[in-house]
């Protein structure tokens, strides 16, 4: 019996093949995923929520909506990431969907400080230092994936000095 479960366990799909590359894959999905909805809160607060103080914020801008579209832009620029993550792992060695990521990334985090320094001026409490710390998240995030293309372009280095 015990034999038999051994064997069942280790052909079954709770045990990945190569089980470190699966849990940094997941382990980069959840990543990727926390910040896509940390990009949906200001989008969904501007659509809907009138009285939201990012919408107060946004408005100060000479266009809301280019808050909108630049925070749009920053999430549509991670889905293909997070994409290959889910359902094309064989498609991990093409760096262009990280690199994406990292530039959606960059660019959440511009956004971020540019609606500090809009609420700055206003004098709401320490809500500056809010969207600060949304900026600082932001490129801690871009750091995980800028990390993964630096790694890759260095193993392409040493395959290449090897050959």
């Amino acid at each position: 019996m015990v034999c038999d479960l051994r064997e069942f366990i280790a052909h079954s799909s709770a045990v990945p093949v190569d089980q470190n590359r699966a849990e940094v894959r997941i382990y980069a999905a959840l990543t990727t995923t926390g910040f896509m909805l940390s990009l949906l809160e200001p989008l969904f607060y501007l659509l809907t929520v009138p009285e939201a103080m990012i919408v107060r914020v946004a408005s100060v801008a000479p266009s809301m909506w280019c808050v909108f579209a630049a925070f749009s832009l920053c999430l549509a620029a991670t889905v293909p990431h997070l994409f290959a993550l889910l359902f094309q792992p064989h498609s991990l060695g093409n760096r262009w969907p990280r690199r994406f990521a990292a530039y959606g990334t960059f660019g959440s985090a511009v956004t971020w400080l540019y609606l500090a320094n809009l609420a700055y001026p206003m004098d709401v409490g320490g809500l500056e230092w809010a969207y600060a710390l949304r900026a600082l998240g932001s490129m801690l995030v871009g750091l995980t994936y800028g990390f993964s293309v630096n790694a890759d372009q260095g193993r392409e280095a040493l395959d290449a000095t090897n050959d």
